[in-house]
């Protein structure tokens, strides 16, 4: 399988918007549809190739991209009753928003060749704002799957996931939610009641 801008003769880094649409155009891949709805730009998917966070990778007559990356379910016992965070939804910057059924609470695509607790670790940091203790967290296992991705259409996806739980402290908690802030946009999180 050839893994593209990583064993091609130039590096990832100097792969710009015009070269990676050529490359996307010459697999058929719709970007008509990109940037529309849920849709991610074509910039979002350069960033995460620059960035490490996925590979593309050639399969015959096809390219699919390559994540991995973590998820955790987040809960918080006041005493009486459990609750749980999740994602109300995501405002992006040119004014669309979305809204997805997420079953994790927070999921973190993985630098390539990072640890998954430490990419958890970082995870909660930037979209959160707080700090876990390796102590809170609890592997419960590992996923793989194919699909086409939602967020960049007809570009099919393997997702490598590592799952994990975790329960906050009451100096993490914020019984309001937190909010992430990125550049091109704003992710809601707030809490639901809890049965399990």
């Amino acid at each position: 399988m050839k893994h593209l801008l990583l064993f091609e003769s130039y590096h990832r880094e100097e792969m710009d918007i015009k070269s990676l649409r050529e490359y996307l155009l010459k697999f058929g891949i719709p970007l008509g549809e990109w940037g529309i709805g849920y849709a991610k730009t074509i910039d979002h998917l350069l960033s995460e190739i620059k960035s490490g966070e996925c590979l593309i990778t050639e399969k015959g007559k096809n390219i699919i991209r390559e994540i991995e990356f973590v998820m955790a379910e987040i809960f918080y016992e006041d005493g009486e009753r459990i609750f749980k965070l999740v994602e109300d939804r995501q405002v992006f910057s040119d004014g669309r928003t979305r809204v997805r059924k997420k079953e994790s609470s927070i999921s973190e695509k993985m630098i390539i060749g990072e640890d998954p607790l430490e990419s958890l670790i970082r995870g909660a940091k930037e979209e959160l704002g707080i700090y876990l203790e390796k102590n809170q967290i609890e592997k419960k296992e590992k996923e793989e799957k194919f699909e086409i991705s939602k967020s960049f259409p007809g570009l099919t996806t393997k997702y490598n996931g590592h799952r994990f739980i975790c329960f906050l402290n009451k100096d993490q908690y914020n019984s309001e939610g937190y909010l992430e802030i990125q550049k091109d946009k704003k992710t809601y999180f707030v809490w639901e009641e809890y049965n399990f």
